[in-house]
């Protein structure tokens, strides 16, 4: 809403136009007791609900640790307060403490806690307020030190970050709306969570077993079932030739980096385009529809991709190397399973030189083996791991919508360009 634009039910504040029955008011306001400091190691054999920075970050679920293994002062924190993280802020971390143990709860002095007066915020709204665009990125700005991963947020400064403050009762309304959206999306995270590692046993199984539970037989990749093969991925894969883009100067390309691969994904997420003389020296390999692009640089971060049509006769950086399957022999989903298998990770990786730029070459990748069926049945498991890939994608799609639905829902109720007081929740 610009200035011109302001209703008769909005105010001019100093955090621009809100509506009139809204305040605007310092984080410190909120607050209704003091930080009390405790040494847990005074207490060895009692057993803390311990909230700190690692916790949040692994599973934002709190460890039970005993006094005597935690050697320095915490924070006595209780349910309710919000904790924000004061360590290297561009990494966000929020955290509202919310637990029925009856063990008492402490926290990392690396958190700034409020201990939300109820009376004037709801610890809810709190927690959200300070995702919001009034304490996040303002809170980036506030810091002291030189080395970005040691940074930290300025106490004072934090304390007096404004919010606007909307009636109790629509706090909560507000709250319940944006609790309503992120628990969705946790919904859907456990589903993806839960579908990856049904894959990754259903690819143990099928490749230790095969469709048909078959007996199996020890090799130099560990068991597989007694009728594969073991094969070198350069036994069933074809040459595949570089290019020098700039003897076409005027020939407009698409080109993939390794830095356009996501490993969240496994799929091309990025591209740059340029002309032939705008080439970077690296782009030279060409890519076909099914090739198999596997980053050397740092391979144990699996940046792998099989090329989707759109990308077919494109340009892909020399940091890759390029499996084209032999068709008559090999599918390419496959394959690109097997290169993604953890063994087949960890044994290119073991190959890695250098320290600044650890990377392997293609014959590295091209000489590792791995289990080999017939096509028939590499058709069939590539059917069902594809099954199982295409619902991790819509599962991805639902997670991204909801992460942008909480975005421009919170950006629009504690603006109070969305309103909730006259709405039933």
């Amino acid at each position: 809403m610009e200035m011109n634009e302001i209703s008769g039910d909005f105010k001019m504040t100093e955090l621009g136009p809100l509506p009139e029955e809204w305040t605007v008011v310092p984080l410190q306001k909120l607050n209704s007791q003091k930080k009390v400091s405790l040494n847990p190691a005074n207490f060895p054999d009692e057993i803390f609900e311990y909230y700190s920075i690692p916790n949040y970050q692994n599973s934002k679920k709190p460890s039970f640790e005993q006094g005597a293994s935690i050697l320095s002062q915490k924070i006595l924190l209780n349910n309710g307060a919000v904790l924000f993280g004061k360590l290297n802020p561009r990494v966000e971390k929020v955290w509202k403490v919310e637990s029925d143990t009856q063990h008492r709860k402490i926290g990392s002095t690396e958190w700034f806690p409020i201990f939300p007066d109820n009376e004037k915020v709801d610890s809810d709204f709190l927690y959200y307020v300070e995702w919001s665009k009034y304490v996040m990125p303002k809170a980036k700005t506030l810091v002291t030190g030189s080395t970005p991963s040691r940074q930290r947020v300025d106490q004072t400064s934090f304390y007096k970050i404004k919010i606007p403050l909307p009636p109790l009762s629509e706090q909560q309304k507000i709250a319940k709306v944006l609790s309503t959206v992120q628990e969705a999306k946790e919904k859907s995270d456990a589903v993806i969570i839960a579908t990856k590692d049904l894959k990754k046993s259903l690819m143990h199984k099928l490749f230790a077993e095969g469709l048909n539970g078959e007996e199996q037989k020890e090799t130099e990749i560990g068991l597989i079932p007694e009728r594969w093969d073991v094969m070198r991925l350069g036994d069933i894969t074809e040459k595949t030739k570089q290019t020098d883009q700039r003897k076409n100067p005027n020939n407009k390309f698409k080109y993939i980096d390794v830095s356009g691969i996501s490993n969240k994904f496994f799929q091309i997420v990025e591209f740059k385009e340029y002309l032939g003389k705008e080439a970077p020296n690296r782009a030279r390999k060409m890519i076909k529809a099914n090739d198999i692009i596997f980053a050397t640089v740092r391979p144990y971060l699996k940046r792998v991709a099989i090329v989707p049509d759109a990308f077919d006769g494109e340009i892909c950086s020399t940091a890759f190397c390029v499996v084209r399957c032999k068709r008559e022999i090999a599918n390419p989903i496959f394959v690109f399973n097997c290169l993604l298998n953890d063994t087949f990770v960890d044994k290119v990786s073991e190959l890695q030189r250098g320290s600044s730029y650890p990377a392997v070459t293609d014959k590295d990748v091209l000489n590792q083996k791995i289990p080999f069926p017939p096509l028939s049945e590499q058709q069939q498991i590539a059917h069902i791991l594809s099954t199982v890939d295409k619902k991790i994608g819509v599962e991805e799609r639902r997670k991204n919508t909801l992460k942008e639905l909480f975005k421009t829902m919170l950006h629009k109720l504690m603006s109070g360009e969305k309103r909730l007081k006259e709405v039933e929740i």
